[in-house]
C-alpha cells in the first residue's frame, strides 16, 4: 500500500515538473552556451580539462565530473537543447523525489513529505538551475549526489552501519566534483551527527576527520586559486574590489539571513515590495536616475530583512512549542545557511543572488515550509484544513505561473534568435576564407549599438556558427570576439576572420590590413519584421 502511494505520488510530481517546465523545450541557448561550445569544438577532452589549474582540480574546482558530462553533451549535440531539457527534467525530477524522501525519512510524514517535494519542484527562485543549459549539467547532477549522501546519512544515523557512512561520504564527494558549492555537505554532516547523537563537537568531527582533513584542503586549494591564480578573472568574484576580506565576511551573514525570505519570493514581487516601500520612506529616491537601482538593492534588502527576521521569529515559536520536531527545525536551519556559504565569494547584481545559487537551499526552505503549515494545521480546528489546503494550493500554482512567463519570455528570446541563423544559413550557407562581417540594425539589444538579439558578442557567434565549414583558425575560438561589443580582424596561416557593428572602425582595419572590400559580408537586422537582409553590396561600394 506504502508502495503504491509512492507510485502515485511520483506521477502526480513528474505531472507537475511536466506543467512547469514543458516550455523548455522551445528555448535556446542564452549565452555562456556559445563559449562552451566553442571551446569544445576545438579542443579533445584532455586538452579541454587542461584549461583548469591544478590547484582548482585538487580541491574540486573545474568540476571534473560535470565537465566530461557537459563535453559529451555539447559535442553530440551542439545547438541543440532538446537533450539538455530531458537532462534537466529527468535529474529534477529525481531531486524532487529525495526531497520528499529526505522529509518522509526525518518527519515521518507523508502531508509533510508531500509538501516539501511540491514545494521544491515549483519553487520560481530557484527556477534558473533547471532552465538554463548552463547550469543544469553541474547544478542539477552535485544537488542529486548532495540529497542522497544525507538521506544515506540518516540511514546511518539510525542503525548505525559504517557502509552507510562511508557511502555518504563518498556520495558527498561525487556532488562536490561535479560542482564546488557542494563543499558544504562536509561541514552539514558532523552537524548532523551533533545533534541527533548529543555527541562533543570534538567526538562529532574525530569520527570525520577524513572529510575534514579534505575540506581544509579543499578551501586552501579554492582560496589560492581564487586570489594567485584567477584573480580578477571576472567580476562577479569579491577579488575585483576592494576590502576583499571584509566583503567575504559580510557576505556571509548577509546571503544566508536575505536569502532566507528570498527563497519563497519571486524577485519580480519583491521590487513592487521595494517600490512601494521606497515610495514611502524614500519617494526622492524613485524619482532620481538610479530608482530602478535602488529598488532592486536597497530596498529589496530592507524588505528582505525584515520578511526574513519575521520568519526566524515564527520558526523560533515553532522550535520552542513543538519538542517532537526541534531536530528537524536544528537540521534545516543549518542546512539552508550552510547552502550558501560557498558563494559569499561573489557579488551580487541586486539583492538576490541568481537564481542557481538558490536550488540546494530550497531543500530546507521546503520542509521549514512544511513544518510550518503543519503546525499551523494542528492548532485549528478541521473546518480549517480545506482554506489552508487552497491557500497551499494557490502559492504552488503562482510558483509554476511565474515560471511559465519567464520561460514564455525566454521562449520568444530563442525563436528570434533562432530565425537570425536560420535567415543567415539561408543567406551565407558557407562563407570564404577571411571573411569580414559588418551587421547593423535598427534597435539595440542589451547594449547601446549592439543591434542582434543575442547576449554575447557577434563575432564569436559567427565563429561558432562557422567554425564547421573550416574557415575559422581554431585559436580564435578562445575569446577573441567574444565581449558583446567587441569587434576586429585576426589572421592566423593565411586564415583571417572579422566582424565590426561600426563602419568607420571596419573602414579603417580594412586599410590597416589591406584587406580587399569584396571580403565584407553585410547584413542589416530589422528587429521590428525581425528580417535579416543582405546589404553587403551597398555597404561594399560604401567602403570605396
Amino acid at each position: 500500500m506504502k508502495i503504491n502511494r509512492l507510485i502515485i505520488f511520483s506521477i502526480i510530481l513528474f505531472a507537475i515538473i511536466l506543467a512547469t517546465y514543458h516550455q523548455l523545450f522551445q528555448t535556446f541557448y542564452q549565452q555562456d552556451e556559445w563559449i562552451a561550445l566553442g571551446h569544445i569544438m576545438t579542443q579533445t577532452f584532455p586538452k579541454y580539462f587542461e584549461q583548469f589549474s591544478k590547484t582548482a582540480l585538487l580541491g574540486g574546482g573545474g568540476r571534473p565530473l560535470s565537465v566530461p558530462l557537459q563535453y559529451f553533451l555539447f559535442s553530440n549535440f551542439p545547438f541543440q537543447a532538446a537533450p539538455f531539457v530531458v537532462f534537466a527534467l529527468v535529474f529534477h525530477f529525481l531531486n524532487s523525489l529525495l526531497v520528499f524522501l529526505l522529509a518522509k525519512k526525518i518527519t515521518r510524514n507523508f502531508l509533510i513529505a508531500s509538501i516539501s517535494a511540491i514545494f521544491f519542484a515549483t519553487s520560481s527562485v530557484s527556477h534558473q538551475a533547471v532552465s538554463w543549459i548552463g547550469a543544469s549539467p553541474t547544478t542539477l547532477p552535485s544537488a542529486f549526489f548532495a540529497l542522497f549522501s544525507i538521506l544515506l546519512y540518516f540511514h546511518f544515523l539510525e542503525n548505525e552501519k559504517r557502509k552507510f557512512f562511508y557511502l555518504s561520504l563518498f556520495f558527498a564527494l561525487i556532488s562536490f566534483f561535479f560542482k564546488e558549492s557542494g563543499i558544504f555537505i562536509f561541514i552539514l554532516l558532523p552537524l548532523i551527527y551533533r545533534i541527533y547523537k548529543k555527541v562533543s563537537f570534538y567526538n562529532s568531527l574525530k569520527k570525520h576527520f577524513v572529510i575534514i582533513i579534505y575540506l581544509c584542503v579543499a578551501v586552501l586549494s579554492r582560496v589560492y586559486d581564487l586570489f594567485f591564480v584567477n584573480t580578477g578573472l571576472t567580476t562577479t568574484f569579491v577579488t575585483r574590489n576592494s576590502n576583499t576580506v571584509e566583503r567575504i565576511i559580510l557576505h556571509s551573514f548577509v546571503y544566508p539571513f536575505e536569502s532566507l525570505s528570498q527563497v519563497f519570493i519571486f524577485p519580480s514581487i519583491m521590487w513592487k515590495f521595494s517600490h512601494f516601500f521606497l515610495s514611502v520612506v524614500f519617494p526622492f529616491v524613485l524619482h532620481s536616475p538610479s530608482g530602478v537601482l535602488a529598488t532592486e538593492t536597497m530596498g529589496a534588502e530592507v524588505i528582505s530583512i525584515a520578511l526574513s527576521s519575521i520568519i526566524l521569529i515564527l520558526i523560533f515559536l515553532v522550535y520552542r512549542n513543538d519538542k517532537k520536531n526541534r531536530k528537524i527545525i536544528l537540521f534545516t536551519l543549518l542546512f539552508f545557511f550552510l547552502s550558501f556559504l560557498p558563494y559569499v565569494f561573489l557579488e551580487r547584481g541586486n539583492a538576490y543572488l541568481d537564481s542557481r545559487y538558490f536550488y540546494l537551499g530550497v531543500v530546507p526552505a521546503s520542509i521549514i515550509f512544511s513544518l510550518l503549515v503543519n503546525s499551523i494545521k494542528n492548532r485549528l480546528s478541521k473546518n480549517y484544513f480545506f482554506p489552508i489546503a487552497l491557500l497551499i494550493i494557490i502559492f504552488f500554482y503562482s510558483q509554476i505561473k511565474f515560471i511559465n512567463n519567464e520561460l514564455g519570455y525566454q521562449v520568444n528570446l530563442a525563436r528570434e534568435r533562432k530565425n537570425f541563423l536560420m535567415s543567415l544559413k539561408k543567406l551565407y550557407p558557407a562563407v570564404p576564407t577571411n571573411s569580414v562581417f559588418y551587421i547593423t540594425g535598427n534597435r539595440d539589444f542589451y547594449v547601446p549599438d549592439h543591434k542582434i538579439p543575442f547576449q554575447q558578442g557577434m563575432g564569436y557567434t559567427l565563429m561558432v556558427w562557422y567554425y564547421k565549414t573550416g574557415i575559422i583558425p581554431k585559436e580564435f575560438m578562445n575569446s577573441f570576439l567574444w565581449d558583446i561589443k567587441e569587434e576586429g580582424y585576426r589572421e592566423k596561416e593565411n586564415k583571417g576572420f572579422g566582424y565590426y557593428w561600426n563602419l568607420g572602425h571596419l573602414s579603417t582595419d580594412l586599410k590597416r590590413n589591406e584587406i580587399n572590400k569584396n571580403r565584407v559580408i553585410a547584413l542589416f537586422y530589422d528587429a521590428d519584421k525581425e528580417k535579416l537582409v543582405d546589404i553587403t553590396k551597398s555597404v561594399r561600394e560604401e567602403l570605396k
